[in-house]
């Protein structure tokens, strides 16, 4: 973080003497037992009991005072949605087990997938670990193996290598469209949860004639039986390379899904803002309120936990606000989401139909599963906004700081479609164990009342940060940022690696010949003592180089070199946490919009890694020194 920021904070915050906005925690206890409760059977958007829980959360928006922010005067944003569900026949046998023929419970041993198209089909199995195709990144699970007309087994995720680097090549639609585009006849889906009972999917990863069934361990153990292979070994292979092969094993596989069409619909609460500069800005507090409803033998998944305790703690800081009579400069919009089990629906609804003109948002907050742990607080996603999150914790007192945890948040909750249209979002989880997720057993008697006032304490001093904060957050740099920061901008290669200086001086020359003119070096001050005398060779050989490269040992020193060289990559050795905003980290360099390849402490010591910018990467920059 640049130096002297604290310097300026009283000069960017207004800091009016507002009301005390008092977060009841048993309040919003009850607001999370009612939404799980069994009338709601899981709220599953498109289903009576999901439909049923947004016009609860309405009626209380309006019992609040919250001014109606949907379309023609509602508190609803309706949106279409793409929906199956089961039918009467379905079968899944194994036909050559190891005692002949097996048939499969459906529920325990299997269930259809929400992407699952109806058909029937007899073929042998083959095994596509995660079943990515990513050969830009050197990964490629279908390069040596003929799926035409087979049944494809695959896992769900991704290799951890390669999980920051993937967007939508990981997702379970995603995997399943591209298996039919491989030519395989029916997808056999592992993940260790238990799958859902139909719901809606995104219509782009629908096939309407491929059969796909989610499997339990036991069909996958009986899939593996025989072949000399253990498949926890397999598993940890997929780490260090694709491995795909035959199964021989026959399956036969009958599914019928009804598929639907419909409706659901977005909450959304207003207290508009009383700045008559700020008021028309907006701060978007969101969770939601759907869960996956009914398994396929028609148990209710209550989903208390994920999300029944952010929509509950989101409507008790909606409660909250409007009855403190606080004067925030902008708006505040409270919203639940609907669809997000099926892929984040409903936020994508809510930024691709500009509900709230994008360019007026200035900061979003997400509440996912808040509802158990130790009463500490996770926020993600602060890596995408370095000095926003610096600037926040000058705002906040040591007591919420002290119990505050930062993570990376990835894209699998609602901040994530924000996030993605660069503007600034946080997300925030309960600290601790979950142990009830996407399990029937996530029931209301779990949840925690003093772990809902933990979050909902942040929340507030958040909220009144972001909406009393004088300078607008979303500005084009920051927009900028947040978008090279996502993007796929780099391509790394595995001949840009290199363990000693003679490696990395063939890798420097290669990189200046294509045209880069400067690198830069970070080492965090942390990791000074620690480096090994082979690194300290190569930093020595790299200070030498006063033309081309600089060690960078500081946050000052980055924001110097980036200002008087013509960045082109950086190798980087960084603090195992990334996200400490007093080091030369990475959210520090991807802000100053320098391209990066992050080294943790599984490649130490003595290890560097390479990276070529890509094309999007190009475009990114350039943006960024336009903001400039």
């Amino acid at each position: 973080m640049r130096r002297g920021i604290a310097s300026f904070i009283l000069l960017i915050f207004y800091v009016p003497l507002f009301a005390q906005v008092k977060f009841d925690s048993l309040s919003a206890y009850q607001f999370v037992s009612e939404l799980a409760s069994i009338q709601y059977e899981g709220r599953k958007s498109g289903t009576p009991g999901g439909e049923k829980a947004a016009e609860w959360i309405a009626g209380k928006f309006q019992q609040f005072g919250l001014k109606a922010g949907g379309v023609d005067g509602t508190y609803f944003q309706p949106f279409r949605i793409l929906a199956t569900d089961d039918g009467d026949t379905t079968l899944f046998k194994l036909l050559n087990g190891r005692k002949g023929e097996v048939t499969y419970s459906l529920g325990d041993d299997y269930a259809i997938l929400t992407n699952s198209g109806t058909g029937a089909v007899t073929t042998e199995v083959v095994f596509v670990g995660y079943g990515i195709s990513a050969p830009q990144l050197g990964y490629d699970d279908y390069a040596n193996v003929d799926v035409r007309g087979k049944a494809v087994l695959i896992l769900s995720g991704a290799p951890a290598s390669l999980d920051e680097k993937l967007t939508k090549e990981r997702i379970r639609g995603f995997k399943v469209k591209l298996a039919a585009e491989k030519g395989a006849a029916a997808v056999l889906y592992y993940q260790d949860e238990r799958a859902i009972r139909g719901g809606a999917v995104p219509a782009e990863y629908y096939v309407p004639t491929l059969p796909s069934l989610w499997i339990g361990a036991r069909v996958r153990n009986d899939l593996f039986y025989n072949l000399g292979l253990d498949f926890n070994a397999v598993k940890s292979a997929l780490e260090k390379s694709p491995i795909s092969f035959p199964l021989h094993k026959k399956v036969f596989i009958k599914t019928t899904v009804h598929l639907l069409s419909g409706d659901t619909k977005n909450v959304i609460g207003v207290i508009p803002g009383t700045d008559p500069v700020l008021s028309h800005r907006y701060v978007v507090v969101g969770a939601h309120m759907d869960h996956t409803g009914k398994d396929s033998e028609g148990s209710i998944y209550y989903g208390a936990d994920d999300n029944a305790s952010g929509s509950g703690t989101v409507m008790e800081l909606a409660r909250a606000f409007a009855a403190s009579g606080a004067k925030l400069k902008r708006s505040i919009a409270f919203v639940t989401f609907a669809a997000e089990e099926q892929g984040l629906l409903g936020s994508k609804a809510f930024v691709d139909s500009a509900m709230i003109p994008l360019a007026n948002i200035d900061f979003m907050l997400n509440l996912d599963m808040v509802g158990r742990g130790n009463g500490n607080v996770n926020i993600g996603a602060t890596e995408c906004q370095p000095e926003l999150w610096s600037i926040f914790t000058q705002g906040l007192p040591d007591s919420l700081l002290n119990k505050v945890t930062l993570f990376r948040a990835g894209e699998n909750s609602d901040h994530y479609p924000f996030e993605n249209k660069g503007i600034p979002a946080f997300f925030l989880a309960s600290s601790g164990s979950h142990p009830d997720y996407h399990q029937t057993s996530d029931t209301k008697e779990k949840i925690q009342p003093f772990v809902l006032g933990a979050v909902g304490n942040l929340a507030i001093r958040i909220i009144e940060l972001a909406a009393n904060m004088k300078q607008f957050l979303a500005d084009s740099l920051r927009y900028a940022a947040s978008l090279f920061y996502r993007s796929n901008a780099l391509f790394a290669s595995a001949d840009l690696k290199a363990t000693t200086a003679t490696e990395f001086k063939t890798y420097v020359d290669s990189l200046r010949r294509q045209g880069f003119e400067a690198w830069l070096y970070p080492i965090t001050a942390s990791r000074l003592d620690s480096v090994t005398l082979e690194m300290t060779r190569l930093s020595n050989w790299i200070s030498s180089l006063s033309d081309r490269a600089i060690l960078v040992r500081s946050s000052s020193d980055l924001s110097q070199a980036y200002h008087s060289f013509q960045v082109g990559v950086i190798p980087v050795l960084v603090h195992p946490l990334p996200f400490l905003s007093d080091t030369t980290a990475l959210q520090a360099i991807a802000y100053l919009g320098i391209p990066v390849v992050r080294i943790d402490d599984r490649d130490l010591p003595g290890f560097f890694s390479g990276a070529l910018i890509t094309k999007l990467g190009h475009e990114q920059i350039r943006n960024l020194n336009k903001a400039k």
